[in-house]
């Protein structure tokens, strides 16, 4: 057992570690290498050399996916998160480095895209393969997926407690510390790793800001303001898979096309080129201060083109040149009503829409503290990126609860999933489980819940529901000694309305880890207990259905 464990702990996530940090620096080298290149290409005029040399770089992306049957779609964080949590794993190594290769071109030749997502898809391709080859237990996967994933992106970020909150909160959405040890030894191995190779510092550089009371009183208004830019991304890239369907007949014609425009808008405005993290800093410290607001909408309306364009890069980095270009320009706004550096704004802006494009506000608030060491505008910085998130949550139907479902296996951003569920009512998945009355003694409620199919029984006043007698309130009941059920039961339990749809049920099971949920009618008469395992068996048959007639 104490082999085992060791293996587990200190053997096994250093390895993983070592794997994500060599990723990372290696894919630092080929981002260099590309952009040694395009200097030398370019003959000192970078400007006119990005308008021919873009369209060609997108015209290729377009040709080699189609050559190489490679799916076009874009590798973000969350996608890799999405295949851990749902199929285990799975990365198609060929994907894993054709996008590798691509994003370091694309980045190195000018295009405004972000490194992180393909760095954390590599993390995970590699870990994957070495799993593979050793045949670990496949109960510990996951979690040898997660610390690949974490480490590659410590690596790259030099931000291991960012990556580590990654781990925990957008993949596993468990902490214990069977999970947490592996994780920590593993992004500390691919930090440390890195730094000897890339040095120890920060994304970049930021001065010591302060943000003032009065400040406080308008991040709120800024949180909302943030919004707009991730709700506008995922609409239009939405409103792209649309146009792709209608034109992909012509599509590498167009995807020429996108790209003449994003070489003439980066050529117009060089700032937007890349990762762009140079760009920030001189922001951050006076050197660029006009029309920042329109370098903003530049960078976002170049990376929607380009992920549209199927276009391999990350979002996270253009997030944050985003957030920073637009925070300052408002905090330029704010600076007409009271006094703030718009700086102050800019860096919450960084975290602020970082949050909006994760709906992760607690882990985009750490990686930018942890990218800028701005520790003493925490506060500030995690206020404004909640405001932001909750705006995107309300404005998007179930964004609150996509991440808890996504840890149940189940993927509401799949609109095959969301059309599965459309047709699905409480009434066919309900089984009669008798209820139990307040009054009854312990004794003969213990009696029922052993001969029931369930962990847990409802109880009824007359025929409404009023509680929930589980395994749990029999320790309640052993402490008090002789009480009834109404002792020790829970109260007012959740209930889902007979009238409910697949989508109400969807929050319902979000909510609860449960298999069975109480059903009412809607003067809270007890009708039965909605059965979660037949929910999951139904919807995934009319889900295989739709998957097999799309295909």
């Amino acid at each position: 057992m104490l082999r085992r464990d060791f293996v587990h702990f200190f053997l096994i996530p250093p390895i993983i570690g070592l794997i994500g940090g060599v990723s990372a620096v290696a894919f630092r080298f080929l981002i260099f290498e590309s952009e040694s290149l395009f200097k030398s290409l370019s003959f000192n005029n970078e400007k006119l050399a990005y308008i021919f040399a873009i369209p060609i770089i997108f015209f290729i992306s377009h040709l080699l996916s189609k050559v190489l049957f490679i799916d076009a779609s874009n590798v973000t964080i969350d996608s890799v998160a999405r295949r851990i949590l749902i199929e285990k794993g799975g990365f198609n190594p060929k994907k894993g480095l054709f996008v590798l290769l691509l994003t370091s071109f694309n980045i190195g030749f000018g295009v405004p895209v972000g490194r992180e997502g393909p760095i954390a898809k590599l993390g995970g391709v590699l870990s994957g393969l070495f799993c593979k080859l050793l045949k670990f237990e496949r109960i510990n996967l996951p979690i040898y997926l997660m610390c690949g994933v974490s480490s590659a992106l410590s690596a790259t970020f030099n931000a291991p407690i960012a990556s580590i909150i990654f781990g925990l909160e957008i993949i596993l959405g468990k902490v214990n510390t069977y999970v947490l040890i592996p994780l920590i030894v593993s992004c500390g191995t691919a930090s440390f790793f890195a730094r000897h190779f890339l040095g120890d510092f920060t994304a970049f550089d930021v001065p010591k800001l302060a943000c003032s009371d009065e400040a406080m009183l308008l991040l709120p208004v800024a949180g909302m303001f943030f919004s707009i830019f991730p709700f506008v991304f995922t609409l239009l890239l939405d409103y792209f898979e649309i146009v792709h369907f209608k034109l992909r007949r012509h599509w590498g014609f167009f995807v020429l096309i996108f790209g003449a425009v994003v070489g003439v808008t980066v050529s117009a405005f060089p700032e937007i080129a890349g990762v762009g993290y140079e760009s920030v800093e001189k922001l951050f410290f006076g050197e660029i201060t006009h029309n920042t607001l329109l370098i903003a909408i530049a960078k976002l309306f170049c990376l929607i083109l380009s992920f549209g364009s199927g276009v391999f890069g990350g979002v996270l980095a253009p997030s944050i040149f985003i957030g920073a270009f637009s925070g300052y320009w408002l905090g330029e706004m704010f600076n007409h009503f009271i006094r703030i550096d718009p700086r102050v704004i800019a860096l919450v802006g960084t975290a602020a829409i970082l949050s909006g494009t994760s709906r992760a506000p607690f882990r985009s608030s750490i990686i930018i503290m942890e990218l800028t060491h701005s520790y003493q505008l925490i506060l500030p910085i995690l206020l404004t990126s909640t405001v932001t998130a909750f705006t995107i949550s309300a404005i998007k139907e179930h964004a609150y609860f996509s991440r808890s479902l996504l840890h149940k296996g189940i993927d509401i951003s799949d609109k095959r999933f969301l059309k599965a569920i459309e047709n699905v009512r409480v009434d066919s998945l309900t089984d009669y489980i008798k209820p139990i009355g307040e009054n009854m003694t312990i004794s003969l409620a213990i009696k029922k819940l052993l001969s029931s199919p369930t962990r847990y029984l409802p109880v009824v006043k007359g025929e409404k529901l009023v509680g929930i007698f589980s395994l749990r309130d029999l320790r309640f009941a052993a402490l008090r000694g002789h009480v009834k059920v109404k002792d020790v039961m829970t109260e007012n339990p959740f209930a889902v309305p007979s009238d409910a749809t697949g989508k109400d049920i969807i929050r319902a099971i979000s909510l609860l880890d449960v298999n069975f949920i109480p059903v009412v009618g809607r003067d809270g008469k007890y009708l039965g207990m909605l059965n979660v395992d037949k929910f999951m068996k139904v919807v995934s048959t009319e889900y295989s259905a739709i998957l097999k007639a799309s295909s």
